[in-house]
């Protein structure tokens, strides 16, 4: 059981899931919030419908290795920051993450994906070395590169509910 302060929905494999405050009545919390629930329910059912139609990259893990530090050297030099260690694991539950020390994580399974969206992803993970959480300031750095980020986050779901499976 996770202790929540506000509802989450979670998706795995298709299945959603709603997790509710401890003390929360489920009947209650389900009226109140139904039109939320209906709204990223009917979000989730198009993704799925999107995720048909698209393909994953076949790329070696050299090569996506080799070019994720391209785009965080690039990135951070465009930035003014610095980053020290980039490290490749499979995560189950993101793209990638950095640490308050600089270190970047990232997903091996973002090897699948198209090349604009490891960018993007990259990119978010450099931004957090000004802004470690998504505050207004954290949105104003991406913005500026990326003005249709809302976009590149739909895409990055898809993608997701596709390689969640092979996550497993």
């Amino acid at each position: 059981m996770r202790r929540v302060k506000e509802p989450v929905l979670e998706f795995n494999s298709g299945q959603m899931t709603l997790i509710l405050p401890e003390a929360a009545n489920q009947d209650e919390a389900v009226k109140k919030h139904l039109a939320w629930i209906s709204k990223v329910h009917g979000n989730v059912l198009y993704s799925l419908q999107q995720a048909e139609a698209k393909t994953l990259e076949k790329r070696t893990q050299e090569n996506f290795r080799q070019y994720v530090w391209e785009l965080a050297e690039v990135y951070s030099t465009e930035l003014g920051v610095d980053f020290y260690k980039i490290r490749f694991k499979k995560l189950h539950d993101k793209w990638a993450s950095c640490d308050t020390g600089g270190n970047l994580t990232v997903n091996t399974l973002l090897k699948k994906l198209p090349d604009e969206l490891i960018e993007f992803v990259i990119f978010h993970e450099v931004v957090h070395r000004l802004e470690m959480n998504h505050g207004k300031n954290f949105w104003k750095l991406i913005r500026q590169k990326y003005p249709d980020h809302k976009k590149f986050d739909m895409e990055l779901f898809v993608y997701w509910l596709m390689v969640e499976k092979i996550a497993k």
